[in-house]
């Protein structure tokens, strides 16, 4: 896998992680949601994903294989659930996200097996 050059986190994850501390709640990837910007309300997930696809090119992480938004998913490098375990881990620190390609949401069959 070539390097990923991770650019700025989108401005949509810093309110919600703003927001989230000033109340003291868990920075959980699951409980990401909306966040008010500008008097308009933006999707912090959808927001995370279009970082990582222009960060990574457009191609998957693992494959190599073109991506687009409707053919990709967020990948956790450390595994969601080790995470809650381990507590201390914060879930939506970008270095450990990247996108993939999903193959069961398309009908292109991905050509390589994990």
């Amino acid at each position: 896998m070539p390097d990923i050059e991770k650019n700025d986190p989108p401005q949509a994850l810093l309110f919600w992680k703003a927001q989230r501390n000033a109340a003291a709640q868990s920075l959980d990837f699951a409980e990401l949601g909306r966040v008010e910007m500008n008097g308009e309300m933006e999707d912090v997930k959808k927001a995370i994903k279009s970082q990582r696809l222009k960060d990574q090119g457009f191609l998957c992480a693992y494959t190599m294989l073109r991506i687009t938004a409707d053919t990709s998913h967020i990948e956790h490098l450390i595994p969601q659930s080790l995470s809650r375990i381990e507590k201390h881990r914060e879930q939506t620190v970008l270095h450990q996200l990247i996108s993939g390609y999903y193959y069961e949401r398309t009908s292109i069959d991905c050509k390589f097996t994990f």
